[in-house]
């Protein structure tokens, strides 16, 4: 029988290795062997921890959230929107499976005083479906809104597209003034049984700090937030959005302020596609043991000693170190194919930033990443896969 957990644990977790001291032992592993995959479903997206409401996690410490009530038997992973509230120094989260060891991997990096958001696909054991969120250094607020979940039922599976702007504000002079909205039609774009895409939200140069949330149709709540961005800055985040299925639309509206915004669309959900195989999370790459990224260059990432050989789509965290003095923007996409004309992660100098990115395989079973300027560095933690459905 599922065991039922309540409530939310706060642990301080000590001795633990800092996520950027991890080696590249992944490429010295063999990939486990496949289990049967997941499908994906969709719920309305709804606010499963907030510490603003209690207390914040202090150094080296944890809370974790028990999602019992949230999700159902055989869940085999859970998809959060993480934020980050007004650190009091810089630092990083990892969201991870309560029960199980803590990864030494990131999903998201924050500066003192900032509010970011990225969204964590986190494995959970499916009969105590806890998350732990563990803050490395000072103190900060966190906040988590479950926005779906990968399962052993019933449900949808994962088809990527060539990654393709929805709309670009800056291309109509039509930035979203305070509690505006914006809109694109989805028919045409994906099929009809789609339940939920996969998008790129970019928040461009707000008049005032603010967020966005997005909806898959007309009308979003401003309950949930999808990005966070502080005044005249550039910030993106993927985003898993459940359709609307009579109103057939992908709508973001801001909170304060006007702001430019772009949406990218990397995917669907629908009934035919692949299935999603979650793993314990790993480092597969990380440039600063090697060389840093080029100027307008690309590095290939081969991810084939990651997953295993059935894999055509992998979904893992993309960070960016940023080289001294200059704005960048890093472009994962499937090795060996034109550089799409999207982005999946913006830098500034000096700044440590991270993004969900989902990419398929391509040559050397590899993903590419290209930066536009100077010689930041990347980081890629590996949180799963989707392959056909066995």
């Amino acid at each position: 029988m599922r065991k039922r957990f309540f409530g939310v644990l706060a642990a301080g977790l000590a001795g633990l290795t800092l996520a950027g001291s991890v080696s590249q032992a992944a490429a010295e592993q063999s990939p486990a062997a496949a289990e049967a995959g997941s499908s994906y479903t969709a719920v309305d997206p709804v606010r499963v921890l907030d510490t603003r409401d209690s207390m914040p996690v202090g150094p080296g410490g944890g809370v974790s959230v028990n999602l019992a009530d949230r999700v159902p038997a055989g869940t085999t992973a859970v998809v959060l929107n993480v934020t980050a509230v007004s650190p009091t120094v810089a630092t990083f989260i990892t969201a991870h499976d309560r029960w199980a060891p803590r990864p030494g991997v990131s999903n998201l990096n924050v500066r003192t005083m900032e509010t970011r958001s990225n969204e964590a696909t986190v494995v959970v054991d499916d009969e105590r479906p806890w998350v732990t969120l563990y803050n490395r250094n000072g103190n900060v607020n966190l906040v988590a809104d479950l926005v779906g979940y990968y399962s052993t039922g019933a449900g949808a599976y994962f088809n990527a597209v060539t990654p393709h702007r929805l709309f670009d504000t800056r291309d109509h002079d039509t930035r979203i003034p305070a509690g505006g909205v914006i809109s694109a039609p989805l028919d045409g774009r994906i099929p009809a049984d789609a339940t939920a895409v996969a998008v790129n939200v970019t928040a461009y140069a707000p008049t005032t700090n603010t967020f966005l949330a997005v909806d898959g149709g007309r009308f979003p709540s401003l309950a949930t937030s999808v990005v966070n961005v502080r005044l005249g800055s550039v910030v993106a985040n993927k985003a898993i959005v459940g359709i609307d299925a009579d109103d057939r639309w992908l709508s973001v509206r801001n909170n304060a302020g006007s702001v430019d915004a772009f949406v990218d669309l990397l995917g669907y959900y629908s009934a035919d596609g692949d299935a999603f195989h979650p793993i314990d999370p790993v480092r597969a790459f990380d440039s600063r043991e090697s060389t840093s990224l080029t100027h307008r260059g690309t590095r290939r990432v081969p991810l084939g000693t990651v997953v295993p050989a059935e894999a055509e789509t992998v979904s893992f965290n993309l960070t960016g170190i940023g080289d001294y003095g200059t704005y960048t923007h890093l472009t994962a996409h499937q090795a060996g194919t034109p550089l799409p004309a999207t982005s999946t992660l913006n830098l500034y100098s000096l700044q440590i930033a991270s993004n969900q990115a989902v990419v398929p395989l391509g040559v050397d079973r590899a993903v590419d990443v290209y930066n536009h300027v100077n010689y930041p560095d990347a980081i890629v933690d590996v949180f799963g896969y989707f392959a056909p459905r066995a």
